[in-house]
Parts: structure tokens; C-alpha cells; sequence
């Protein structure tokens, strides 16, 4: 692929130093002005000091760490836990844009924008970009063998990284035919990013689950049920 520039307002390089514009009505600017030159201060000096102390004290909501196979595609609220700004802070900060930005897709999903949101679903859904382990697959009830099953790691060390940078300006685009190209061609959305010879910390040697043919009747039931309940609005 051509390299191409990164969509305008979706992440960039990062500066030693970023600008922030504030639009502040003139008594509130007139009052910053003071206290920064009661403490010798530049208002900029004075308002980072102000932003480093709130970040000690604020919390945020956030998807916990765990290991995980599937990422919800919907966060609710019982799923969320509050933890301070500082921890989630070493969640995700990272001097690559591309690094802050999948942390922060997996770690606070619901705050994403709508923009945000397209580009983290073709990330989370096409296995190109994430790592792989076998596992033996067992039923769940009965314990009875089902050969084995390839489970996906979705957490941040699950990332395959040169394979997200590969696709990363296309990423940012609305719509972008390149990479959809591209992962038809390569059979990227059910192709592995990478095979790992053990399952990281955390995840099951052994993936427990049912026969393709009993998830076949379950998606039935499900479905059928989900009809009628949307048709009748019976429960």
C-alpha cells in the first residue's frame, strides 16, 4: 500500500509541546491572568499545574483489564468500574498515537466518537490485527473432545502492532475501499495476525464450549424468540 496522510483531527505526531485553545469569557481570563502572577507564573505554567493536580485526585469509568476472547461490541454500565485518572493513565498512555488510541478503544470503549467507533469496529473484528493461541476444545457439559479451537487474544498484548501501522492511515479514513480491498484479497478478517505457542496469563488452556450444531439451534431459539418478541411483544 501507498502511504497516505493520516485523516485531519484523528491523531498526528506527537509535539514536545501541544496547543490547547480555551474560549473563556474575559473576567474568567482576567482572573487567571492574577493568580498566575501571584505565583510568577505564565497563565499556561498555572493552568498545567492546575490539570496535574486535578489528575491526582479524578476517577474515571473504565472496561477493566481481563482476558478476554471477545470484546464486547457494547459496553453497559455494570460493566464499568471507576479507578482513578492516574490508572488508567498508565493503561494507555504511550508516545505512539496508534498504541493510545487501540488502549484507549479497549479500556474506555464508551467514550469513543462515532468516528472513533468505525475504526476501532474494523480493528476489533478482523483477526489480521490480533494474536492467536490453540486450545483443546472440550463440550462443556459432557467433556467429550471437539478437537481444537483457535482463541483470540483481545487485550492490549494481543495486539499485533505491525499489522494495525500496516493498514493505520486507512484506517482513519470513512469508508476507505483500500483496506477493505486488501482484507478481502488477504483473507485478513479470519486469518490469524500471529500464532503464539501458549496462551498468555490469565487464559484457559482449555476452551470449554458446545458443538457447532447445538450454537446452530441456540442461534435459532434465540432468533426465533427475538422475532416474536419484537413482532408480539411477548416475553
Amino acid at each position: 500500500m501507498a502511504s497516505k496522510q493520516p485523516a485531519k483531527g484523528r491523531g498526528g505526531k506527537l509535539n514536545r509541546s501541544e496547543i490547547v485553545h480555551l474560549r473563556l469569557n474575559p473576567r474568567t481570563r482576567f482572573a487567571l491572568e492574577l493568580m498566575a502572577k501571584s505565583q510568577n507564573r505564565t497563565v499556561s505554567s498555572f493552568l498545567e499545574t492546575l490539570v496535574n493536580q486535578a489528575l491526582g485526585t479524578a476517577e474515571i469509568k473504565i472496561l477493566p483489564p481481563a482476558p478476554r476472547s471477545v470484546l464486547p461490541p457494547y459496553v453497559d454500565e455494570e460493566d464499568l468500574k471507576s479507578v482513578p485518572l492516574q490508572e488508567l493513565l498508565k493503561l494507555t498512555w504511550h508516545v505512539d498515537e496508534i498504541h493510545r488510541f487501540v488502549a484507549m478503544c479497549i479500556y474506555t470503549p464508551h467514550l469513543l466518537s462515532y468516528e472513533e467507533e468505525q475504526t476501532w469496529t474494523l480493528i476489533r473484528g478482523t483477526s489480521y490485527y490480533w494474536s492467536y493461541y490453540e486450545a483443546p476444545k472440550v463440550h462443556e457439559d459432557t467433556g467429550k473432545s471437539l478437537g481444537k479451537e483457535r482463541v483470540r487474544i483481545h487485550t492490549i498484548d494481543g495486539v499485533v502492532w505491525e499489522h494495525v501501522k500496516e493498514h493505520w492511515p486507512w484506517l482513519l479514513e470513512d469508508n476507505s475501499k483500500a483496506i477493505f480491498d486488501d482484507i478481502r484479497k488477504k483473507d485478513m478478517a479470519l486469518k490469524p495476525g500471529k500464532i503464539v505457542a501458549t496462551p498468555p496469563g490469565g487464559f484457559p488452556k482449555v476452551h470449554k464450549t458446545i458443538t457447532d450444531d447445538e450454537m446452530f439451534d441456540l442461534v435459532n431459539r434465540l432468533n426465533k424468540h427475538f422475532d416474536k418478541h419484537v413482532h408480539t411483544g411477548e416475553k
